[in-house]
């Protein structure tokens, strides 16, 4: 948490927000990008981390464009969205690369 406080010290996430809001014209594909942006960084990062990282990402977006009453729609996207790749996936990469590192070091 510090280093997501950090990088909204930096003006960070106002400037990927700025990038994304080039991008998108509807707030369908928003939605759809903030929630996939979630889901696929929860394969290489911890879900609770991707959710850290991407809710504070996801405000400064909403605040730009005045629609702060989208917030919980968008949270309880990337929730399900991060929490999702742990159900469908047998085994998470992290414990793959775990178990791969194990078997070259024996």
């Amino acid at each position: 948490m510090v280093i997501v406080n950090g990088l909204q010290n930096i003006k960070l996430f106002e400037q990927v927000a700025i990038f994304f809001l080039k991008k998108i014209k509807t707030t369908q594909q928003l939605d759809i990008l903030l929630t996939s942006l979630c889901f696929f960084f929860s394969m290489f990062i911890a879900n609770d981390v991707a959710l850290i990282t991407f809710v504070p990402l996801m405000i400064v977006v909403l605040k730009i464009l005045n629609k702060e009453e989208r917030v919980i729609h968008i949270v309880v996207l990337q929730t399900l969205a991060a929490k999702k790749y742990v159900y469908t996936n047998r085994q998470s990469t992290k414990f793959i690369f775990i178990y791969i590192l194990s078997y070259v070091t024996r």
